[in-house]
């Protein structure tokens, strides 16, 4: 009787510990599409959540190849003194049109058009680079 009991309580253990709630670890972005990054960068700017900043520069891209600026977006925090200037950038924007692809022997790169979200005035592109299928942000 003794070892049932324990067996059932190990059981009702292990079935609390399977149903924990890993919400609160970002799953990677599918960064397979040039537009993620952008939707990444408008919901950071906008909801203040900027975990998934941070999968936004790719590790193996040497930084003279990037603006300053991703490489400070990448590593972004709600506390982070350029956060207000960041969202005041992006919060109330949209991507104004489809990503503008471009290779070279080198490498791809694509730009998505940036506009107001309220009136559609042209703001200007955010830039990406491609590695190995996954779109990175190069700069703005």
């Amino acid at each position: 009787m003794m070892i049932c009991t324990r067996f059932v309580a190990l059981v009702a253990l292990l079935g609390c510990i399977a149903t924990v709630d890993t919400s609160a670890q970002p799953a990677a972005p599918d960064l397979s599409r040039p537009e993620t990054v952008v939707e990444i960068l408008i919901d950071a700017a906008q909801s203040g959540e900027t975990r998934l900043l941070s999968h936004l520069c790719h590790p193996e891209i040497a930084p003279e190849r990037l603006d300053p600026r991703a490489l400070q977006v990448c590593g972004m925090t709600a506390d982070h003194p350029s956060f207000v200037p960041f969202q005041g950038m992006f919060a109330e924007m949209r991507a104004g049109g489809e990503a503008e692809v471009t290779a070279n022997e080198l490498l791809t790169t694509a730009r998505v058009p940036m506009v107001r979200a309220g009136d559609s005035t042209p703001v200007g592109f955010v830039n990406m680079i491609e590695h190995d299928g996954l779109w990175y942000l190069r700069g703005f």
